[in-house]
């Protein structure tokens, strides 16, 4: 009976160990993921390929009272992040709360709501896939999860990595930005590569749509832009529903770098969409609108 009881508290505690033991974002400061980002849309001959670093800036505790992990980029939903054995929390500016987005043990297929986006209904995530896969540094153990939210986004965390691959489609658009991880430093140990490759284009067009600074902003951001000939140029700001809120731009614009502010007076706080329209190009970046 005392050797069944002894089986018993040594499988509790090491199951208890091995859901400690889950980790899918290792946060610490110093730690920082490159990532080889492609840009490409399959309706012109445009690609664009470049690098990217996410990087933790420094441990900080947020209005909520809850200690989040700081990084250098909105990267994928938010900047102020955490993670723990249950799952990947974000800090949702909105309205100050700590939400659970990336849920380890959800149930597989079946969405759930993470509270993200100021609570809204909308905000829900899939866990799509449970595997192994191989990527550089060898054979993984990984989920996969999307967003109801944003068409064609998804990402994949591999164990004691972080993540590794980001896919972003335009909100009912064609175009798409695909993240690939090509190296990482984590706790001082460096894998893959952290140098970068170098920018390349795939033909002479160089349309393209940065993403807005600051964001999440209040009362105004900057949006640029670049075109590789003169044409008319429509940029438009959409709601979370598809809505069309502001016609931002509308008229012919020449070829080259450009740059419009935006002020969000009259709109209030939440998540929307900016899309771009030249000729036959179409990109769509989100942004959040903080009061």
């Amino acid at each position: 009976m005392k050797t069944k009881l002894l089986l018993i508290v040594f499988f509790a505690v090491l199951g208890s160990t091995l859901l400690l033991a889950q980790n899918y974002f290792p946060l610490a400061v110093g730690n920082k993921w490159q990532f080889k980002v492609t840009d490409w849309d399959p309706s012109v001959p445009y690609t664009k390929i470049d690098t990217t670093i996410v990087e933790v800036i420094k441990d900080t505790l947020a209005p909520n009272n809850v200690s989040y992990f700081l990084l250098n980029s909105y990267f994928p939903l938010g900047d102020l992040v955490r993670s723990d054995s249950l799952g990947i929390y974000y800090y949702d500016a909105l309205d100050s709360t700590d939400c659970l987005v990336y849920n380890y043990s959800a149930e597989l297929y079946e969405g759930y709501k993470t509270g993200f986006q100021s609570g809204g209904d909308s905000a829900i995530v899939t866990l799509d896939q449970i595997d192994s896969s191989n990527v550089f540094m060898g054979k993984i153990k990984t989920l996969s999860f999307s967003y109801n939210w944003m068409i064609g986004h998804s990402i994949t965390f591999g164990e004691n990595t972080g993540p590794i691959i980001y896919h972003t489609g335009g909100d009912g658009v064609s175009s798409r930005t695909d993240y690939e991880l090509i190296g990482y430093k984590i706790d001082g140990q460096i894998v893959g590569s952290l140098t970068g490759v170098k920018n390349e284009s795939t033909t002479l067009d160089n349309y393209w749509l940065d993403q807005n600074y600051p964001n999440p902003f209040n009362p105004t951001t900057t949006i640029s832009f670049s075109l590789p000939e003169g044409q008319n140029v429509e940029l438009t700001l959409y709601n979370i529903l598809g809505r069309k809120m502001v016609m931002l731009l509308n008229e012919y614009k020449q070829a080259g770098k450009h740059k419009l502010e935006f002020i969000s007076s009259g709109l209030p706080s939440g998540v929307y969409f900016y899309q771009l329209k030249a000729g036959q190009f179409i990109q769509t970046k989100r942004l959040v609108i903080l009061k």
